[in-house]
């Protein structure tokens, strides 16, 4: 093994290993350090200047079904109790609506979609409790910021899953004396969520304590990382195999062999305009993830006959616009739109979505598409009454609406509501060229005036005939709750007053990162056009078809799934595979 330790420094110890990760995220990592834990050589190339990618900016939440906390909690608490049927039921529904039908085979499901939902169910524990069997984890559960014992709910309930508690887990803050300093973070999480949760009293690692703790232990093994290194193609032997890649460095093109596999963590396709409009299911305006995701992987697939998947999919989010529009990478996203009175609209003054819906299926509402093709909610305008932008609560969902009198530039403010669309209509008008003209509709105003009406006939009876807001316990876990005594029954909604002031923002889809890339086998190895695995060949995370579909089955649907399939293919890479792998695929 190699002996030159760089820690995420940007020189090539070595030109040949055992395995070649491409990627410093969580998926990489996790498969990395796997390999390298199994006696084999292993070399991480990662294309920016640190480590950790994405998930260091994450809250660092992984989601784990049947995970050993939870299954201590369940002999006590019903809360924590995980219903096998149950849970895959909610996994294939929330993956797959359009084939989903609950008591047909596999709910429908294709065997493919349908072995990797059991695969995850039946294995991801068992994944975390070997990973912290050598002390390369220790978990805990994401913690609650409302005073309870419970960690955080699910971020869906389900009729199939009910809100299962003890699934989303994190690991431990990490004691950087143990060995991190040599390892230089790409990007690290901002914004205030983190921040507030823990002044509420939430405890619990971050995505940056995930990172170092996945690093420390790749270290621990011989691994090794080098930065600053793209990858741009591979190298194939007369068979077909894979034994090697081709990268961009500081020092020019160079090729790294690998004996035994190479195995891609390297991200989505999001920052990539070509790949994103040619791929995602509609528009966005920008993402949290990193913006070296480029979709490396998806353009090394199509030159060599790989097989895609999921390619409309990402794990869907929303992010203000203007922001955006200065930089496509944003530290946080917007999950939930926040306060009490207020409304989220389209162009047209009514409301199309839940505002109290987690992010992911909130934001596939912006890619509803019109007979005449167009993208009706691209963007949608965020009202709030001013007693939502002056009450000072420190909130962990309240970004990106601020406290007064701190405006900023991308809020607009008008004393009525006519003052508000004239202050909107002036500032689009400045944004034309880079938002194809979007513009408010001509009756704007009365038909938000007849919407804001309909909506406080709902906040006072407590129900949302036409969304659904705030019918479900995780909808009202994340809302702010300031009025006291003048509470109505449901805290997610308060009455717009017939006086202002008002304040507006635009609002796109965004993503924490595309999930659509080369399709894989139960133990990662990636397949070809003609459902034959690629011998020497494995992904993990945002850069293949993800096994989650369309799916944010609940909070850390994103790491879990890396952390998992980052496992196995560490293991499948040296010889070791945790499952035997299905090569079958559906047409």
């Amino acid at each position: 093994m190699s002996e030159n330790m760089n820690g995420g420094g940007n020189t090539l110890a070595e030109t040949e290993y055992d395995v070649v990760v491409v990627g410093a995220g969580a998926s990489g990592l996790t498969a990395a350090m796997t390999a390298a834990r199994g006696g084999a050589s292993v070399i991480v190339l990662e294309v920016a200047e640190g480590i950790g990618g994405t998930t260091a900016k994450s809250s660092g939440g992984f989601w784990i079904p049947r995970n050993r906390l939870q299954l201590e909690r369940a002999q006590t608490d019903d809360h924590f109790v995980d219903d096998r049927d149950g849970c895959l039921a909610h996994m294939a529904r929330m993956a797959y609506p359009e084939k989903y039908d609950r008591g047909a085979e596999r709910h429908g499901l294709d065997q493919h979609e349908w072995d990797h939902i059991v695969h995850y169910y039946d294995n991801a524990a068992e994944v975390i409790g070997d990973l912290e069997s050598t002390d390369d984890i220790t978990i805990m559960w994401l913690g609650s910021f409302r005073g309870d014992d419970l960690g955080l709910p699910s971020w869906f309930e389900t009729e199939e899953d009910g809100n299962t508690y003890g699934r989303l887990l994190c690991v431990t803050a990490f004691d950087k004396d143990r060995g991190s300093a040599g390892f230089s973070l790409s990007a690290k999480r901002t914004g205030g969520s983190d921040e507030a949760m823990q002044s509420l009293g939430a405890t619990f690692g971050d995505g940056v304590d995930l990172t170092l703790r996945l690093a420390a232990s790749l270290r621990k093994y011989g691994g090794d990382v080098v930065c600053e290194h793209r990858v741009t193609d591979l190298v194939f032997d007369d068979e077909g195999g894979v034994t090697g890649v081709v990268a961009d460095s500081p020092s020019g093109s160079v090729t790294v062999t690998a004996r035994k596999a190479v195995i891609f963590g390297s991200g989505g396709l999001e920052h990539d305009k070509e790949l994103r409009e040619k791929y995602l299911r509609g528009p966005i305006v920008g993402s949290c993830g990193v913006e070296t995701n480029r979709g490396d992987l998806v353009r090394i697939a199509e030159r060599h006959d790989l097989s895609l998947g999921n390619m409309r999919e990402a794990w869907w989010a929303t992010l203000p616009l203007e922001p955006c529009l200065a930089s496509t990478e944003q530290g946080e996203l917007m999950n939930q739109l926040y306060g009490d009175a207020t409304v989220g609209v389209s162009f047209e003054g009514k409301r199309v979505s839940n505002e109290k819906e987690s992010y992911n299926e909130r934001g596939k509402i912006h890619s509803y598409q019109a007979p005449d093709g167009s993208y009706p909610y691209r963007l949608l305008v965020q009202v709030l009454h001013g007693s939502v932008i002056d009450d000072p609560s420190e909130w962990p969902a309240r970004w990106p609406v601020p406290v007064a009198p701190e405006i900023p530039e991308y809020v607009v403010k008008g004393d009525t509501l006519e003052e508000l669309a004239d202050a909107l209509r002036a500032r689009l008008d400045g944004l034309a060229d880079q938002t194809d003209g979007f513009q408010l509709s001509d009756d704007f105003v009365p038909n938000l005036k007849a919407t804001i009406e309909r909506f406080n006939g709902f906040a006072e009876t407590g129900v949302d005939e036409d969304f659904g807001r705030g019918n479900t316990w995780p909808q009202q876990y994340f809302s702010v709750q300031f009025r006291g005594e003048d509470e109505k029954p449901n805290f997610t909604m308060y009455p717009i007053a017939d006086t202002g002031p008002y304040y507006a923002l635009v609002y796109g889809a965004s993503c924490l990162g595309s999930k659509g890339g080369p399709k894989i086998t139960l133990d990662g190895q990636i397949l070809r056009n003609d459902r034959t695995p690629v011998p020497g060949l494995f992904g993990a995370g945002n850069c293949i078809a993800s096994p989650t579909g369309a799916a944010y089955w609940g909070g850390g649907s994103t790491l879990g799934p890396a952390i998992f399939n980052g496992y196995c293919a560490g293991r499948a890479a040296i010889g070791d595979p945790l499952t035997a792998a299905s090569s079958y695929v559906s047409a």
